[in-house]
């Protein structure tokens, strides 16, 4: 099972994924009911940009016992 979540930004800016600092990038915050699937300080980065802006694929299997996709599913994209 897996999800896709696209970002889209007018000014097609989403910084630089590459980077180790996530102030330098716009990334994915995620939680659930069952806990944290991320640290605020280590978003999940972009796996690419495409036409409808960056994306993130969330596959359950890299979330073992926390990614149920069966419960809401909370996230947030920020920079920093």
């Amino acid at each position: 099972k897996y999800a896709l979540i696209h970002y889209y930004r007018e000014d097609g800016n989403y910084g630089d994924p590459t980077s180790s600092n996530y102030n330098d990038f716009w990334g994915l915050h995620l939680w659930n009911s069952l806990g944290g699937l991320t640290d605020w300080d280590a978003p999940k980065r972009a796996d690419g940009v495409a036409d409808y802006g960056a994306y993130f694929t969330l596959n359950a299997a890299d979330y073992p016992g926390v990614l149920d996709f069966s419960l809401p599913l909370n996230f947030i994209v920020h920079r920093g």
